[in-house]
């Protein structure tokens, strides 16, 4: 029996619930990591910038390898790869507490990032998919909460364990990484254990004949074959065709999104670069998707910025003590992530009620959604940094209703970068998400902010009024972003209920698959292979498609 038919196949919550785990032993990590830097420079003689790089480093595993991770899902089963990263982080995590130098210690949590970054650019689409349609949203932002609870932890229990010298003074942070190394080591084998198909990264993966029924269902309209659709998939916002159909990387040939059938093919790198290239071509070309993500980059710069410097501001600006400081603004993210990010999704869900199976209304209402509450956000922020210190209370108030209001955000800007693009780019968008969120947000405001308070004489309150300031970008990029999504569902609505009449290159609808259509396709597909939904023609009157 092969590999591939053997395994049990794990129910869509166990699935969630299994992802849910790893997610908050991954952020364990994190938090443990600046629990435990005090300990790391007093055994292993770091500086602070050594300490600095330390967390560069993991940055730059991460946001090297998702892309690569993203990538090889369409030729390798997703489950394995998430497997594969998830050995690699055991393996790393261990060796961070079996480092016995600086770049023992370098070389470990630079792999430990590199790891990581295979789960984090597979997970989400795969609960996308899993998800019932109506709870989508809910169970991104399930996912998501575990970030701010998986750090807490880590840093609660690190700084507890460490500070009371639990297992030794010389063992007492290496133990911490050994622990969560073996912990991950159950979770993997789990992974191991389920049945390859247990993970899918579409909805269209669900059934066997959902790809056979596609094909037909576009071939019956004598609009192209399989391969010419996939080409379609790829034009976005009236772009040129990026894949030749005969050379597509998603034809019969490899299966879209891993299939066992392709694990033990030959890799031909010239091929892999190429296809990569168009990847990256088909996302940077794809005008709501960059939007949403420079829009995402700008916030994390904020956030990842307050992330950084909070605590020392609450210590130095509003004269807490070390101990109240770290709890205090600490509690503050926690109880806001934690809020905010269930909050958001369960909204979300609620917003998109009567458009689960429209794609195109979705991705509309997600970045609507995120908009408005970045709108909401960005005054409150602004106003914490404007009163005297000695209303500390008040200061922290705003600051909590601000970070849950960005907080809010995260599983619906989420579940926009997966509805915005092809199926088949869903890991890679998830991948070139994250190197734009970290190589242009929370990489780099630490550094900035850094530096603008060595110039304002710590002027803590100019400093953040300013980073907070920077979320104007997030709020241009994202209503640009909500301008083009709502012309592209106003177009899908209109192809679907007018027989393609008055469509236009300006904006390429969607398949009901979630791929984009160029609408020279359009005639020549008949309306039951275009359009499942039922939308009422009040969504039909005209606004906004004019622009």
């Amino acid at each position: 029996m092969k590999l591939s038919e053997r395994g049990f196949r794990l129910a869509p919550q166990t699935v969630l619930l299994l992802f849910c785990s790893v997610n908050v032993l991954v952020y364990f990590d994190r938090g443990l990591l600046s629990a435990a830097i005090d300990e790391l420079e007093k055994t292993l003689g770091l500086s602070n910038t050594l300490s600095g790089v330390l967390a560069s480093a993991f940055l730059g595993g991460y946001m090297i390898s998702s892309p690569i991770f993203a990538h090889f899902s369409a030729k390798y089963n997703p489950l394995r790869l998430m497997s594969l990263g998830l050995v690699i982080w055991c393996a790393a995590t261990a060796g961070s507490g079996l480092s016995v130098d600086f770049w023992t210690l370098l070389i470990a949590r630079t792999l430990t990032g590199a790891g990581e970054a295979a789960f984090v650019s597979l997970a989400a689409p795969a609960i996308d998919a899993a998800a019932p349609p109506d709870r989508k949203s809910i169970w991104l932002a399930m996912f998501y909460t575990c970030l701010p609870v998986g750090f807490a932890l880590g840093f609660g229990v690190g700084g507890a364990v460490i500070g009371q010298s639990v297992f030794g003074e010389q063992w007492s942070w290496r133990a911490l990484f050994l622990i969560e190394s073996m912990i991950m080591v159950l979770l993997v084998f789990v992974c191991l254990s389920a049945h390859p198909d247990t993970i899918k990264l579409s909805d269209k993966q669900k059934t066997s004949t959902a790809t056979s029924s596609s094909s037909s269902a576009i071939n019956a309209g004598g609009a192209s074959t399989s391969a010419d659709s996939l080409t379609a998939d790829l034009e976005v916002d009236g772009a040129r065709p990026l894949l030749d159909p005969a050379s597509s990387p998603y034809n019969d040939k490899s299966d879209a999104h891993g299939g066992d059938d392709n694990d033990s093919g030959e890799l031909d790198v010239a091929d892999e670069v190429g296809r990569f290239k168009r990847e990256l071509l088909a996302l940077l070309t794809n005008k709501i998707y960059m939007a949403i993500a420079f829009g995402y980059a700008a916030q994390t710069f904020m956030v990842g910025g307050f992330a950084y410097w909070g605590v020392t501001y609450a210590q130095k600006q509003l004269h807490f003590s070390e101990t109240q400081a770290g709890s205090v603004f600490g509690g503050v993210s926690v109880v806001a992530g934690l809020v905010g990010t269930a909050a958001g999704g369960a909204v979300l869900d609620k917003m998109r009620g009567r458009f689960v199976n429209n794609q195109p209304r979705s991705l509309e209402v997600a970045i609507k959604l995120c908009y408005y509450l970045t709108i909401a956000a960005m005054p409150v922020v602004l106003l914490a940094f404007v009163f005297p210190s000695d209303m500390r209370a008040l200061i922290m108030f705003l600051i909590l209703i601000g970070e849950t209001l960005l907080f809010m955000t995260i599983s619906p800007i989420n579940s926009a970068i997966l509805w915005g693009v092809p199926d088949q780019l869903r890991p890679m968008a998830m991948a070139l998400s994250v190197v734009f969120t970290h190589a242009l947000g929370d990489a780099i405001s630490p550094v900035v902010m850094g530096r603008m308070l060595d110039s304002t004489n710590d002027n803590w309150n100019l400093v953040m009024f300013c980073t907070s300031l920077w979320l104007i970008w997030t709020v241009i990029s994202w209503g640009w972003g909500y301008r083009l999504a709502a012309k592209v569902a106003q177009r899908h609505d209109l192809a679907a209920t007018s027989g393609f009449d008055d469509i236009d290159d300006d904006v390429a609808p969607f398949r009901d698959d979630g791929g984009y259509v160029a609408p020279r396709e359009l005639a020549g597909m008949p309306h039951a292979s275009y359009s499942s939904s039922q939308e009422s023609s009040d969504l039909l009157r005209g606004d906004g498609l004019d622009d």
